[in-house]
């Protein structure tokens, strides 16, 4: 078996070379982080040794992210690591080779290998589990050529065996209590019976009428709320489409061209005509493509037009922009050198890097454009804007500030007006919660008790019955809030009001079932095995993560000047 597989990767390693290409690649790019140990300027750091390689090598950093990157393809099945992922991993992987050869792990036997190539998530099928097929076509997913030797393959996979063994002595048995199995046992198999009470909190729409005291009240407690963002005061040298579409006339073959490449944008319409008062013959299978085309054809000349005139448009900002600089105008003679060529500019309403200006429809694009500018760049380069082209004249930059009151007046009324809105829901919501509650105590069916609370408070609230459930098999539309709720309720208790979105849930346990658990049972046996590798793996991979900034800690560099 041993020897098929290493003659498998012995033959097929194109994809293995194409992988360490790239990763060889970004490792050149790496920036030198003392957090991180990979990287560098080889000229300001003579050495950087860690454990058995120098960190300041590219010859050695290119040799463990190569080693890693093979590693994780074949255990989890693809390259599921961004590049700083890669590189802990990498440094991990050295720190743990280094605690193998320290503590004498020899490299795995014949049946050793093979048992360990049948856990890698390169070889497993849609289960989980080794899959010959998804082996077979893995092999045959490599193209015969040797670029490099079966060994490299086999040597990654005896390393990661090795490392696995490590991980294993660091994160010991994975000690727990019977009770820690026996709790995740009870929470996920738990039978639940549920009633549900939905409140539509959309359609709750009490009168709300603060007084200007609670206003301005509301305003100095929530003041962060309104605090305005850096504004551009800003203008704006407009060239328009429209003002050019007389300079535009398409002919009929660049028309008709343009149709023949557009047809979906221009469908003929349903009566189509070939020619003024000649309609097409209603119910005929097939329509003329000439009387289609007349029929859109005026459609189709406008919208040639407009894009050539956006394009116009376009192009004359750019050249204005561009003589703007060619001829080192200032802010002081920017309004002479527009009157010489007979164009204005016009004012925008200050506007924040978030919400644009609203004359151009509120777009970040010319926002970010306007936030580029300042006194020594006063004018940007053209712009596309809603009907044409712009370029964009700061004038200023406006700090951070707190508003007056009376500014954001209408803003601080209808925050206050929701928050009141939100608190009353919630509160009627336990008025609902209490009725429901001593309602069901004196034998009232849950749906009839839900009806009465609802009428009584003002509410809109619908009565849900599930089916019964268990945690390991939630149903697909319940709310992950009622999910959360469950922890902390027993068999009859009824729940406080959970708002979640535009809903105010309220959960009525029905009944509680709670598994008979055995600790001899499989469901048990599996469970702490997996609880004990789970918490195994985590001690683990929390020493190794201690080990690797250790050693780097104590290698720090002396940067040379």
């Amino acid at each position: 078996m041993i020897s098929w597989i290493q003659r498998s990767f012995q033959h097929h390693m194109r994809w293995v070379f194409a992988l360490l290409l790239i990763v060889t690649i970004i490792s050149f790019v790496f920036i030198y982080n003392p957090a991180s140990g990979i990287g560098g300027d080889e000229q300001a750091v003579a050495r950087r040794q860690f454990f058995d390689i120098d960190l300041v090598s590219a010859a050695d950093q290119s040799r463990i992210l190569n080693d890693a990157a093979l590693s994780v393809n074949l255990q989890i099945g693809f390259m599921g690591f961004t590049e700083t992922q890669l590189q802990e991993f990498a440094l991990q992987r050295v720190a743990a080779l280094h605690l193998a050869d320290l503590y004498r792990l020899g490299n795995p036997g014949p049946d050793q290998f093979t048992d360990f190539l049948k856990t890698l998530g390169a070889f497993a099928g849609a289960d989980g589990q080794f899959d010959a097929a998804a082996y077979a076509n893995f092999r045959s997913s490599l193209a015969a050529g040797g670029t490099l030797p079966e060994s490299e393959i086999s040597r990654i996979i005896s390393e990661d065996w090795r490392i696995d063994r490590v991980q294993k002595l660091l994160g010991g048995p994975g000690y727990l209590l019977e009770n820690e199995v026996r709790d995740l046992l009870d929470r996920a198999d738990t039978r639940w019976t549920l009633n549900l009470a939905v409140a539509d909190f959309a359609a709750f729409a009490p009168e709300i009428s603060p007084s200007e005291s609670e206003l301005t009240t509301f305003f100095q407690n929530n003041l962060f709320r309104y605090e305005i963002p850096p504004q551009v005061r800003a203008s704006y040298v407009s060239f328009t489409a429209a003002d050019r579409m007389g300079l535009v006339e398409p002919t009929a073959e660049e028309v008709r061209s343009y149709y023949e490449i557009n047809r979906a944008r221009f469908p003929a319409p349903a009566t189509s005509t070939a020619a003024e008062g000649a309609p097409s013959l209603a119910g005929a299978e097939a329509t003329s493509p000439d009387a289609d085309f007349a029929a859109v054809e005026a459609t189709v000349r406008q919208a040639i037009r407009a894009e050539r005139a956006q394009r116009l448009a376009i192009a004359d900002a750019s050249d204005f922009a561009f003589d703007l600089y060619d001829s080192r105008v200032t802010p002081d003679g920017l309004n002479a050198f527009l009157a010489a060529r007979n164009l204005t500019r016009q004012p925008l309403v200050p506007f924040s890097q978030t919400a644009g200006p609203a004359e151009f429809g509120g777009s970040t694009t010319v926002a970010q454009e306007a936030f580029r500018l300042g006194p020594q760049k006063f004018y940007s380069d053209a712009i596309t804007v809603p009907g044409g082209g712009a370029v964009l004249i700061w004038e200023e930059t406006l700090p951070v500030r707190q508003p007056l009151f009376i500014e954001v007046r209408d803003q601080v009324l209808a925050d206050y007006r929701e928050n009141e809105r939100r608190r009353l829901f919630v509160e009627r919501g336990q008025q609902v919660r209490e009725s429901i509650r001593q309602a069901l105590a004196g034998g009232t069916a849950f749906a009839d008790a839900v009806s009465s609370a609802a009428s009584a408070a003002g509410l809109q609230i619908t009565a849900r019955s599930p089916e019964p459930f268990t945690l390991r098999m939630p149903p697909a539309d319940l709310d992950s809030s009622v999910l959360g709720a469950l922890d902390r309720m027993d068999a009859g208790q009824v729940s406080e009001m959970i708002v979640s979105g535009t809903s105010g849930l309220i959960v009525h346990t029905a009944a509680r079932e709670s598994p008979q658990i055995s600790t001899d049972s499989l469901a048990y046996i599996d469970e702490r095995n997996q609880l004990a590798r789970d918490l195994a793996a985590y001690s683990g991979n929390s020493h190794m993560a201690e080990i690797v900034n250790a050693e780097l800690a104590r290698t720090e560099p002396e940067v040379v000047p």
